[in-house]
């Protein structure tokens, strides 16, 4: 059975979606919010993407940081991205944000959800590489597909 393609800035609302069978999936879904759904008894799950053939993503999402130009303060600037790529700091950080995974192999995983982890060995691809920085292929796959083009006869 085909079905529309219908977007949410809720993510709450769209992992509900799921569980309700108002769509079949949900894509760029929080696992964090499917999870916690889940365990309230909804019929959702999420996918592992270590499950999948396919090469998960990385990206680095609010871990991301720039020194900028003439900053106020640039030498406290430096201490701040020092620390926080240090192995303390990246320890705060990986604790802090729960579902992260430092790119240090010298700090313990154990608290990183395991389908957050990479695995030894395993290739990513970086999504905010600038070889897929343009965004406007993906744009137009999701005008095309609001609009009703190539959908199954």
């Amino acid at each position: 059975m085909a079905r529309n393609v219908v977007l949410s800035r809720e993510p709450k609302q769209a992992i509900d979606w799921v569980a309700t069978n108002k769509v079949a999936l949900c894509t760029f879904c929080r696992e964090d919010i499917a999870d916690k759904a889940k365990a309230q008894g909804l019929p959702v799950d999420s996918v592992d993407p270590n499950d999948l053939k396919e090469m998960p993503r990385l990206r680095g999402s609010a871990s991301a940081m720039a020194l900028m130009n003439k900053a106020p303060h640039p030498n406290g600037a430096k201490v701040f991205i020092n620390w926080f790529l240090s192995r303390r700091g990246q320890i705060v950080y990986q604790e802090s944000h729960g579902d992260r995974d430092s790119l240090r192999v010298d700090i313990a995983k154990d608290k990183v959800p395991v389908a957050a982890r990479r695995t030894a060995g395993r290739k990513y691809f970086f999504v905010e590489g600038p070889e897929f920085m343009d965004v406007k292929p993906a744009v137009k796959i999701i005008d095309d597909a609001l609009a009703g083009k190539g959908k199954p006869q």
